[in-house]
Parts: C-alpha cells; structure tokens; sequence
C-alpha cells in the first residue's frame, strides 16, 4: 500500500511494464497513468468555484537499464511525462534522465 494512489483526491493509476533479467543485469520498459481529482470534500474546505476542468493527469513512458560490470552496477533511466492540465491549471511536460554507479564490496 505504500505509495498507492489512494485517499480524498486520488483518481487512479495503471502501470504497465516489461522487464528482462539476464546475469549481465537487467532491462525495463513501462508505461504508466496516474489521475488526480479536484478534491471536493469536506465542503467545508472547498474554497471559491468549482474548476472547468478538474481532472490532473500523468502519462509516462520509460526505460531503464543496469548493467554489472565488474565490481560496479551502472544504471541509466530515462523517462518522459506529460502532465495535462497540471495543477488544475496548464499542461507541462518533463524528461528525466538519470546515471547511477553503484560499487559492490
């Protein structure tokens, strides 16, 4: 349950993924939505009108790779979102990459 998207403004997420494990190290390839709702409860906290458009939703899409060589794991990932109407307010989109080198003793 930990990092679920549940709770008072959580809409829904899917994620779907492919993964490949070798004894070289391993690849993965996803995909994955997750939806935000206005929160419109308690009233008692709702402030000002309700929005047009009230529905904030993430797509992704992904890959990431490791690789053992020698006494290091090297790790790169990549992966790019759109959020539409982020915040209740714009669409934004984001690419993310990152390198990890991990030594094992």
């Amino acid at each position: 349950m930990l990092g679920a998207d549940v709770g008072p403004g959580s809409g829904s997420a899917q994620e779907f993924a492919f993964d490949r494990y070798t004894d070289r190290g391993r690849f993965s390839a996803f995909v994955r939505r997750q939806v935000q709702h206005e929160e419109r409860f308690p009233i008692i906290y709702r402030r000002g009108p309700a929005l047009e458009k009230a529905v904030d939703v993430m797509n992704s899409l992904g890959a990431e790779m490791s690789r053992f060589i020698g006494p290091f794991d090297v790790l790169g990932r990549m992966v790019f979102t759109t959020d539409m109407n982020r915040y209740f307010r714009a669409d934004q989109g984001n690419l993310n990459f990152a390198l990890q080198i991990r030594q094992n003793f």
